[in-house]
C-alpha cells in the first residue's frame, strides 16, 4: 500500500475556509470532494428537497406517464420485472407502491438471474403474455434487451418501459427507455432504486394531481427505502444521492417514532439508520434470498408489501435466518477454496466450477474487501463477477473482450458475464493484460494532519458530511512521527484512542495512515515505523 497526500491550493482553502467560517482542514476536505463553492457546500452539508431534480427531468417521463395511465384506464395487467440484487427488489416494491396507490392492476415478477440470465428473458415474458400481461415496466435491469423487448411488441402485443441505470453496451438500446446514461436527465449516477424512485413520483403527481411537497409527505417511507437501496448498490454519494440518501435516512429516523407509519419500514428503520448500521444490520437482510420461493416472487418485496403486523414480524424472522445462512455458506467456500486464490497482481482471481452462480458476486464481494483490491469471481457454467476498487472501470475492460462472453453488463465497479468454462484461463490472461499491474493500491489521503489538533468543532463538522461512501470517502489523514502507547484493541496518540491492527500495536514512533468514520471512531489504516528518523512520504 502507498499513501499520496491530495494538494489543495493553500490559497483557495484559506479563501473558503474564511467565506465559511470553518476549520482550514475541513476547507481542505469539502475541496477534495469538488465542493468549491458556498452553494455546492450549502447543498452538500444541508441538503433540501429543492435540491432534488424533477422528474420530467428524463426526456421520455411524460410518454411513460401518458401509457401508464391509458393502461389503467383500459384495466390492462401490468408487470413490475425487477432485478434480484437489493437494489432491483427496491425498485420493484417503490414503483408497485404507487401503481397500487393510482389504482393500476399490477403484479411483480423477479426472475432467478443465476438460472434465466440478467434482465428479460423469453421464456418469462411469454409466459406473462400467457396470463394476459399487457404491459411491463421494468426496473434496475434491461436496457440491453432490445430484442426481447421488440418481441414482446411485435409478437404479443405489450407495452415495454425499461427503467434502468446500467450503462448500455452497444448504441442499439430498447426505444421506450428511462436511463440517467442515455438521457438528457441533469444527474447520471442514480441507481436503479433512484430511477424507480422518480418514477414513481412522475405518476403519482401527475395521476393524482398532487405537487411536490405532497408527493414527500405521503411517501416518504419510499425515500427512505430508496437511500437503502442507493447504499446496497454502492452509489455514488455526492450531489442527488447525497441528497436521497441524506434526506431519506433522516426520514427513516423519523418513521421510528411516527404514528401510523408503515409497520414493516418502521421495523426495518429500528435496524439502523446510520451508513455503518445499514451496511452491518440491515442490508444482509435486504440482500438474503429464499430459494423456497415460488418463482418469480421475492421475501424482500413481499416484505414491505405486507400491511398485516403478523407476516411482517414473520417475513423479517425468515429473512435474519437466511441472512445468517448465507453467510455460513460463503465463509465455507471462502475456506474451502482458498488455495485456489490468486493474489499475484493487482486482481485478486478465483475460478472453480463447484461455485455455485448465486455465491459468485458475493464471494468477489468479500475478496475486494479482504485484499483492498479489485475482485473477479467466476463459477459454475462460466458465470463470472468483478467487484472493483475505485478509480479502475471494469466495464470499459471486459467491454474490449466481449466477443469472449455470451452475455456480460453492469457498470464500471459492478459487472457480471458469462463465458464458456474452456475460455477462463483466456478470459484471465485478457483481463491481467488491460488492468495496470503492481502490488501497491495508491490510497490517497486529503491532509497531513496531526491528531492532537482534532477537536469537538471538527468532530461535528466531520459528522455533517455523513453518509460517507463511493465519492465521499471517510476523511483520511496521514500523520507522521507520531508517538504510540498500544492498549489491548489498540493505541493512543495523546488523548485519542485508535483502533489499529495488531501488527502495529508497538510502542515507539510512527507515521500512521489513518481515517474517521462515522461513528467518530479513529482507525489506523497503515502505519510505518518511524525509529530511525524516516518518514514515509508518497
Amino acid at each position: 500500500m502507498k499513501w499520496q497526500v491530495m494538494h489543495v491550493d493553500l490559497d483557495d482553502r484559506n479563501a473558503l475556509s474564511k467565506r465559511l467560517g470553518v476549520p482550514p482542514i475541513i476547507a481542505t476536505l469539502l475541496l477534495n470532494r469538488g465542493l468549491d463553492t458556498e452553494d455546492k457546500v450549502r447543498e452538500y452539508l444541508e441538503p433540501k428537497l429543492d435540491d432534488l431534480h424533477s422528474p420530467w427531468g428524463f426526456s421520455r417521463m411524460e410518454e411513460l406517464v401518458d401509457d401508464v395511465r391509458k393502461s389503467i384506464k383500459a384495466g390492462d395487467k401490468i408487470v413490475v420485472w425487477g432485478d434480484a440484487d437489493a437494489d432491483g427488489r427496491i425498485a420493484t416494491v417503490v414503483l408497485m407502491t404507487v401503481l397500487r396507490y393510482v389504482g393500476a392492476d399490477v403484479d411483480y415478477f423477479i426472475p432467478d438471474r443465476y438460472k434465466k440470465g440478467f434482465g428479460l428473458n423469453r421464456e418469462d415474458v411469454e409466459l406473462l403474455a400467457g396470463k394476459g400481461v399487457r404491459f411491463i415496466i421494468t426496473v434496475d435491469c434491461a436496457t440491453n434487451n432490445k430484442e426481447i423487448v421488440d418481441e414482446a411488441v411485435r409478437r404479443w402485443g405489450m407495452k415495454v418501459w425499461v427503467t434502468d441505470h446500467h450503462l448500455p453496451t452497444s448504441k442499439d438500446v430498447v426505444d421506450k427507455l428511462i436511463n440517467p446514461h442515455v438521457d438528457s436527465y441533469p444527474y447520471e449516477y442514480l441507481v436503479g432504486s433512484g430511477v424507480a424512485y422518480k418514477v414513481a413520483q412522475a405518476i403519482a403527481t401527475k395521476l393524482c394531481e398532487m405537487d411536490d411537497m405532497t408527493w414527500y409527505e405521503r411517501f416518504g417511507h419510499l425515500m427512505f427505502i430508496t437511500a437503502l437501496g442507493t447504499i446496497a448498490d454502492k452509489g455514488y454519494l455526492l450531489g442527488e444521492n447525497r441528497t436521497l440518501v441524506k434526506l431519506g435516512l433522516e426520514r427513516g429516523e423519523a418513521l421510528r417514532h411516527m404514528e401510523g407509519s408503515p409497520f414493516a419500514y418502521r421495523m426495518m428503520a429500528e435496524r439502523g439508520t446510520t451508513y455503518m448500521a445499514i451496511t452491518n444490520n440491515v442490508l444482509p437482510v435486504i440482500n438474503a434470498r429464499d430459494p423456497d420461493i415460488a418463482e418469480g416472487r421475492d421475501l424482500v418485496v413481499e416484505y414491505f408489501l405486507t400491511d398485516e403486523r403478523r407476516a411482517v414480524i414473520e417475513i423479517l424472522g425468515r429473512l435474519e435466518f437466511l441472512a445468517q445462512s448465507w453467510m455460513r455458506r460463503l465463509n465455507f467456500y471462502l475456506k474451502s477454496l482458498s488455495e485456489f486464490v490468486d493474489n499475484s497482481s493487482r486482481v485478486v482471481f478465483l475460478a472453480h466450477e463447484d461455485i455455485p452462480a448465486n455465491l459468485v458476486g458475493p464471494l468477489a464481494n468479500k475478496l475486494r474487501e479482504m485484499y483492498d483490491k479489485s475482485a473477479i469471481v467466476i463459477g459454475e457454467n462460466g458465470k463470472g463477477e468483478v467487484r472493483a476498487v475505485e478509480g479502475v472501470n471494469f466495464f470499459n475492460i471486459l467491454k474490449e473482450i466481449q466477443h469472449m462472453f455470451s452475455s456480460f453488463g453492469g457498470h464500471p465497479e459492478a459487472c457480471g458475464f458469462t463465458t464458456h468454462p474452456k475460455l477462463v484461463p483466456d478470459v484471465k490472461r485478457a483481463i491481467l493484460e488491460r488492468v495496470p499491474l503492481t502490488s501497491h493500491r495508491v490510497v490517497l489521503a486529503d491532509a497531513e494532519f496531526v491528531p492532537k489538533f482534532l477537536t469537538t468543532e471538527i468532530f461535528n463538522y466531520i459528522k455533517k458530511m455523513q453518509p460517507f461512501g463511493k465519492g465521499n470517502p471517510p476523511p483520511m489523514f496521514v500523520a507522521y512521527r507520531q508517538k504510540f502507547n498500544p492498549v489491548e484493541k489498540g493505541v493512543f496518540i495523546g488523548k485519542h484512542f485508535f483502533y489499529c491492527p495488531k501488527e502495529f500495536r508497538k510502542e515507539g514512533y510512527w507515521d500512521i495512515l489513518y481515517k474517521i468514520t462515522d461513528r467518530r471512531e479513529l482507525v489506523i489504516i497503515d502505519a510505518r515505523s518511524g525509529d530511525e528518523g524516516s518518514t514515509h512520504r508518497a
